[in-house]
């Protein structure tokens, strides 16, 4: 195409596509959660230094099938106002469901109020115009309050009765469910944890939670 015969239009998805390719990539993550709303004040020390910790997860391909990958258990311990919950369960999330459609995320904390809310965060970036522009229309026919599908789902994977994002908590396990990504925010609280009896309830039913886990992949914060 000539110079001269390419519109603003022609310009502009150019534009937005490079951008896509950035924010997609891990050398974008960084910018991606600042540009996204999901943590406007992350910094290169120490979120984008140590964001490799949380993204990049080694994974070694399954003995028994060459097509799975298994993952390495990983806990990122970080202090309070790090913005941990900001840049690594909002944004995180986000950023997963932009470079893959198809992957299925549970969301766990103490009470279904607190995941719920991280799981709305997440839904506000995705339905907003910076995403939509960028990684096309997700909201679709399943999206509640707590969860949603998105609209973009594979033939194969529309199939499969897991959404894309569920808020679920210490309380609440669901059988029958795979999850290729389980994020535990706060699922440790003074009334869980008090005594003998309750540290194993909470033990219990959050390995149940990551037993979900079709690939063995999950973090805590």
């Amino acid at each position: 195409m000539e110079a001269n015969q390419i519109s603003p239009d022609d310009i502009r998805r150019e534009r937005l596509r490079r951008e896509r390719d950035y924010y997609l990539s891990e050398e974008g993550y960084l910018d991606f959660i600042r540009d996204s709303g999901a943590c406007p004040d992350a910094q290169k020390e120490p979120h984008g230094r140590y964001a490799q910790d949380i993204i990049h997860w080694n994974g070694e391909p399954d003995p028994e099938n060459k097509e799975q990958i298994i993952y390495k258990y990983k806990m990122v311990l970080w202090p309070r106002g790090s913005f941990k919950t900001q840049g690594f369960d909002i944004g995180y999330v986000a950023w997963l469901i932009a470079r893959n459609p198809d992957i299925r995320i549970l969301v766990t904390s103490e009470t279904d109020n607190l995941s719920s809310d991280i799981v709305e965060k997440v839904k506000d970036i995705i339905d907003s115009e910076w995403y939509r522009e960028r990684f096309g229309v997700h909201r679709g026919k399943k999206w509640k309050t707590g969860e949603f599908t998105s609209g973009l789902l594979s033939k194969e994977r529309s199939a499969k009765k897991e959404p894309t994002l569920k808020a679920g908590s210490v309380g609440t396990v669901e059988t029958g469910m795979h999850w290729d990504v389980v994020v535990m925010d706060d699922v440790c609280s003074q009334k869980n944890t008090q005594t003998p009896e309750a540290i194993e309830v909470t033990q219990t039913i959050t390995k149940q939670q990551t037993h979900q886990l079709q690939f063995q992949r999950w973090f805590f914060d």
